[in-house]
């Protein structure tokens, strides 16, 4: 299933921290909001389909957070892909809520042709169209258009089915190239940009004893995963630059002030066959969501 997390209802709820020239949570788990789809990057589909499992059904342990999910259910084809995402978003100050709905289309080959997204009453509100130019590059675009936008991107994948490089085409703006480099670990290591004054990014990597800790610094902070060392996602967290109590304050930094601050941790919990088991997210205000996973 991680080839799904290109679909584009996942990327147009990007985390606000982060800049768009990297999608990264493409490639590293994001946590439980901003990205129904994220965890398909931990149940992957290959230890859905050796657990001959059918069926994810996600719940939020009460007190349910406002403006969540509140639970989702996935069914998953024979080759261990999403067929269809159904998502309850909660609004528990009112009592309510409304459905979301997706449904996956794939080839012969597995590979992915087009996603729907429905609204509660049935009504598509979004397609994602993915055209197989060979079996390594791809075309997609989505169906209705942003009025006065559009948005096609081309991809190129490795035989790993990881993505290799992206052009980017907008309406009104030069094409964007972005080439993808990988660690030895598999995961991704670095982002190149093409003619483009955007620097290289880079994930670093750190050995913690057991753990490999990698960490992504950006404009307004950074983001650490912390690996096992069966190379399983434990945690994610998110670091924020420390401006000080005025927001237009310059930068200071002293041992009373530091560079960063931890504003919200992921952590991940998985069952003896590799399945996802429990996602909790802690921010620094003191809330907590914990969302639970079993499977059919």
């Amino acid at each position: 299933m991680s080839k799904l997390s290109f679909i584009v209802f996942s990327i147009m709820v990007l985390s606000n921290i982060a800049p768009a020239q990297v999608l990264v949570h493409q490639f590293f788990p994001m946590g439980i909001n901003g990205d129904f789809l994220g965890d398909s990057l931990i149940n992957k589909s290959e230890i859905l389909n050796k657990a001959g499992i059918r069926k994810i059904i996600v719940n939020q342990v009460p007190p349910v957070i406002s403006s969540t999910y509140k639970s989702k259910t996935y069914t998953i084809n024979q080759n261990g892909n999403i067929e269809s995402m159904r998502t309850y978003i909660s609004t528990p100050k009112t009592d309510s809520g409304f459905w979301l709905n997706d449904s996956c289309f794939y080839n012969s080959n597995g590979k992915l042709m087009e996603s729907k997204s429905y609204d509660g009453r049935g009504k598509m509100y979004l397609q994602y169209i993915v055209e197989w130019l060979d079996k390594n590059s791809a075309k997609s675009y989505t169906i209705p258009e942003i009025k006065g936008d559009s948005l096609i991107n081309y991809n190129y994948y490795d035989e790993n089915g990881r993505m290799r490089r992206q052009t980017r085409f907008r309406m009104g703006q030069d094409p964007q190239t972005s080439s993808y480099f990988y660690n030895k670990d598999g995961l991704l290591d670095s982002v190149r940009y093409e003619n483009s004054l955007i620097p290289t990014t880079v994930f670093k990597r750190k050995q913690l004893k057991k753990n490999k800790l990698i960490e992504w610094e950006h404009e307004r902070g950074k983001i650490s995963w912390t690996y096992n060392s069966s190379g399983q996602c434990i945690k994610t967290t998110y670091h924020a630059k420390n401006r000080g109590p005025m927001a237009r304050q310059p930068y200071v930094f002293t041992k009373q002030r530091p560079e960063y601050i931890q504003n919200m941790e992921v952590s991940y919990y998985y069952n003896s066959n590799g399945t996802l088991s429990k996602i909790t997210e802690k921010q620094s205000s003191g809330q907590k969501l914990t969302v639970t996973y079993s499977y059919e």
